[in-house]
């Protein structure tokens, strides 16, 4: 699993790049951003199930531990089908399955920063993250009733947050990547 999730760095970049722009239209545009949630919601998460899924064959191993990366990939793509194609029914539970995908997520984090921390002496931010996610999804999860505004900028800063975290350990991978490629 170590040598996917180091030969993934560069979709880390983009998926990060990804969640700040989707969390910063959260913040410019709340009341637009409510209205199309689910279309823009169904479209990140099946954009980055997708990048995970390429990510894990981008790594070029045949380990078996790449089943989460795999699985963070297709609950993310079906996830994000859901919401582009039955957007009734997905905007009277999406915030429950924004909750629901944000522990899974949050969890598999978590299971990222316990397998690099040998690689990366502070993976403990990786596993911060994960936390911070599980914890956003049970608190959006119960407390759906929030107003519109409040939801918009809860969704926005989780995003840029994690955003931010996949930055930070993209560019730490590559630094791993490139020590690697460095003693070959």
């Amino acid at each position: 699993m170590r040598e996917v999730l180091v030969g993934m760095w560069s979709t880390l970049l983009w998926r990060g790049a990804l969640s700040i722009v989707f969390g910063i239209s959260a913040f410019v545009w709340p009341g637009k951003f409510m209205e199309v949630l689910a279309a823009a919601f169904g479209i990140y998460v099946l954009v980055d199930g997708l990048m995970s899924l390429w990510g894990t064959y981008a790594g070029k191993t045949a380990d078996r531990s790449r089943f989460f990366s795999i699985a963070a990939g297709v609950v993310s793509v079906a996830v994000g089908l859901l919401a582009l194609f039955v957007p009734a029914t997905v905007i009277r539970y999406l915030v429950l399955l924004i909750g629901i995908w944000n522990v899974y997520m949050g969890g598999l984090q978590i299971v990222t920063a316990f397998v690099l921390r040998k690689e990366l002496r502070d993976s403990g931010w990786q596993a911060f993250a994960g936390v911070i996610s599980i914890l956003f999804g049970i608190a959006i999860a119960y407390y759906w009733w929030l107003g519109v505004l409040t939801i918009a900028w809860l969704i926005g800063a989780a995003a840029i947050a994690t955003g931010l975290i996949l930055l930070w350990l993209g560019f730490k991978l590559r630094a791993v990547s490139s020590r690697t490629v460095d003693r070959v």
